[in-house]
């Protein structure tokens, strides 16, 4: 016996339905039932459009890119928790890309604009009515205020920057060609915070006036002058580094020269008479003078030959010069106690045309520094 006498077909699957009583039949019939399979694929459907109308009115609400990346994660996700577990985390990592960077305040005093990584440490300084770094510490806010560090105190610190291998290090690179350069680049026009501002005196001028703007300047002038004197320089008694200085320096072989004086020398005379020679940038060979101005100085000589010559390039119309002249009495005592002979030598200049053919045969190269102004000179590029 038929335990389910009354039958209907489904209007999706058109599989038969079977019902116990005619009336629940009727009903379905006139509803449009469809069978249990096809009724709980149409939930979940359903269900699933209503999630996905949540997850993408929750994920999709960035740029195209990113909501491509959310709308994959839920094409490949089985479930809402599958696919909500895989977005929040990269939705939170977009909405803090989508904030902005800063948050900022005016200083209350120099009105200057002052940035924050957070809007809560933005409000806790507005709260505060906090300053920015310079004012901060101006004048009666300093805790050093009205007090001075002792001449033992100057001497011990400017002593271990001068002793530390670290300071040492930092101080050379920063006089590279290479530093010079991207610092010079990182501070040009609009990334210089003076820009527009013109120079530390005309700031002055306008904030306290022409005669306190003039003296501040002079103090300060004779304040940095003294904080690099003699033995306090960093680079006191020390050689500069290779591509330092306004020579037109390079290789000539696998010698290095600081200026075309010097490439002359090399070929004209070391090369050419077979001298055996060393560079006199060497702690050895420093050489202290005194500078028309007073003050105690130290330079290094440019070649030792044979071990018994120390030489000295220089244009002839340098050599009467006050600065040379200093150096040259210097240097002849620093001979006499060391058992060596100076010479101040003009070496012949080579022509243009010399230094080109040189260049484009390969004989000598110059640093980057110069390669370049080189080339553009000659209109090689």
């Amino acid at each position: 016996m038929n335990q389910k006498p009354f039958t209907r077909t489904c209007p999706t699957c058109s599989v038969e339905i079977g019902y116990l009583a005619l009336k629940s039949r009727n009903n379905a019939e006139k509803a449009g039932a469809d069978c249990f399979d096809c009724a709980l694929k149409k939930v979940k459907a359903k269900n699933k459009e209503e999630k996905k109308a949540k997850y993408d009115k929750r994920y999709l609400i960035f740029d195209e890119e990113k909501n491509q990346i959310m709308l994959a994660i839920w094409n490949e996700s089985d479930s809402w928790d599958e696919a909500n577990g895989k977005a929040y985390p990269l939705w939170r990592k977009f909405k803090s890309q989508a904030r902005p960077k800063v948050w900022t305040r005016n200083c209350p005093e120099c009105k200057c604009v002052i940035e924050y990584k957070t809007t809560s440490a933005r409000n806790f300084s507005e709260r505060n009515n906090s300053f920015c770094v310079n004012c901060a510490y101006k004048g009666e806010r300093n805790p050093f205020y009205g007090k001075k560090h002792s001449k033992e105190t100057i001497d011990k610190v400017l002593k271990t920057k001068e002793t530390s291998p670290a300071w040492q290090a930092q101080v050379a690179a920063k006089r590279t060609p290479e530093y010079r350069a991207e610092a010079s680049k990182n501070s040009m026009g609009k990334k210089n915070p003076r820009y527009g501002m013109g120079s530390l005196k005309d700031i002055w001028t306008r904030k306290y006036g022409a005669e306190e703007a003039e003296k501040r300047w002079n103090e300060w002038r004779a304040k940095e002058s003294t904080a690099s004197k003699g033995e306090r320089n960093p680079m006191y008694g020390k050689p500069s580094p290779q591509g330092s200085g306004n020579g037109w320096s390079g290789w000539y072989k696998d010698w290095f020269f600081r200026s075309l004086g010097e490439l002359s020398f090399m070929i004209n005379v070391i090369e050419r008479f077979n001298f055996q020679w060393k560079t006199g940038e060497s702690r050895k060979y420093v050489v202290e003078y005194v500078d028309y101005a007073g003050q105690t100085r130290n330079y290094f000589p440019d070649f030792i030959l044979n071990d018994k010559y120390l030489v000295e390039v220089k244009p002839k119309k340098l050599h009467d010069t006050p600065k040379i002249l200093a150096k040259t009495k210097a240097a002849r005592l620093f001979c006499e106690k060391n058992n060596l002979k100076f010479k101040i030598i003009a070496p012949k200049p080579f022509t243009e045309t010399e230094i080109l053919d040189m260049y484009l045969s390969g004989t000598i190269r110059f640093t980057d520094r110069y390669e370049e102004k080189f080339r553009k000179l000659r209109m090689l590029d």
